[in-house]
């Protein structure tokens, strides 16, 4: 069944997905390799990668004095290049990098990836109505998943509530079931929260939570539920999160609504209904479960990770181990 779906799939049954093989095998056959069968043809492009089964792609080349193992950066997945663009807003304008994103789609227009990443950034950024329109035609043109995601947030976000639902049932009728981390359960539960029915969006968050804990979104309205619900436990979680993972967006948000409030030098407790409400407006559309951004109480776009000190760290351990082990290596030479 499997070697049966990726024929169908290199032969381009309906031109949506003939993209995937087409990244899959990318550069690692010759001409005349290609016009092998499709099972093949995988079995020769896996022999190449030998046993490398990580996003870093390297390919053994055959010498005359036996193989030898090449970093083949040329073989990046389409998706991998617009991930790796994405994490560029660490250090990047956001401008800049949706550019990036626009060109991306621009030399690989049958891949939907530079498009919906770059409309998820619309999102992130505030501009609902770019988001919309790209979300809706990618949706048209391709039918991926993030489309309907992202329109239904879209939607949400300019007010037009039934839209969005009407986004996600149609997404729910191709695909016939939501994934367990996707983030329309957290889209979805923001909703049903502002439209009065905590319990609905109790049950959402506590479902996409329990798959995907690391949607700082989702856990701002763990605590606004548990507030509405008088759940002090629900409430508590919520916040403990946010505080521990973001302390500059809810510092951000505590100035914000101070600077707004009738009575201005009364700084509103950090776990104040309207402080966690404001964060979520300085998140604009961003729900990730990776990357967090939101625009800080003086307007600047600012941009982390849940695990963005622990990746520097765990990098800068290993390289130091690296290192280590040859000079060790080299003192040890006679």
């Amino acid at each position: 069944p499997r070697h049966h779906r990726a024929a169908l799939e290199l032969e381009g049954v309906d031109g949506r997905t003939r993209y995937i093989p087409k990244a899959i095998l990318g550069e690692l056959e010759s001409d005349d390799a290609a016009a092998g069968p499709p099972p093949l043809r995988f079995h020769r492009a896996l022999a190449r990668l030998g046993g490398n089964r990580s996003p870093r792609v390297t390919v053994l080349e055959d010498r005359p004095e036996g193989p030898r193992l090449r970093l083949a950066p040329e073989l990046q997945s389409p998706r991998s290049e617009v991930e790796a663009l994405q994490a560029q807003l660490r250090n990047r304008p956001a401008g800049e990098v949706l550019r990036a994103l626009d060109e991306h789609a621009a030399r690989h227009p049958d891949v939907p990836f530079g498009r919906s990443y770059a409309a998820e950034l619309d999102l992130w950024t505030g501009d609902y109505a770019r988001a919309l329109e790209r979300f809706d035609a990618l949706w048209a043109e391709t039918r991926t998943r993030w489309a309907y995601i992202g329109a239904g947030a879209a939607a949400m976000f300019l007010g037009d509530e039934d839209g969005a639902l009407a986004r996600w049932r149609e997404g729910l009728r191709v695909y016939e079931l939501y994934l367990d981390g996707e983030a329309t359960h957290t889209y979805q539960a923001e909703l049903w929260r502002k439209r009065g029915q905590p319990e609905r969006a109790r049950e959402l968050l506590e479902h996409t939570l329990a798959s995907t804990g690391t949607r700082l979104g989702a856990w701002i309205n763990c605590a606004l539920v548990g507030h509405a619900l008088g759940d002090a436990d629900l409430r508590a979680r919520g916040l403990a999160f946010a505080q521990r993972h973001a302390p500059q967006l809810l510092w951000s948000a505590q100035r914000s609504v101070e600077r707004d409030a009738f009575h201005p030098g009364t700084r509103p407790a950090i776990g104040d209904p309207a402080v966690l409400e404001r964060a979520l407006v300085l998140m604009r559309g961003n729900r990730s479960s990776g990357m967090h951004t939101f625009f800080d109480d003086e307007g600047r776009f600012r941009v982390f990770a849940h695990d963005h000190a622990r990746r520097y760290l765990e990098f800068a351990e290993t390289t130091s181990e690296l290192a280590l082990r040859a000079l060790y290596a080299r003192l040890a030479r006679p």
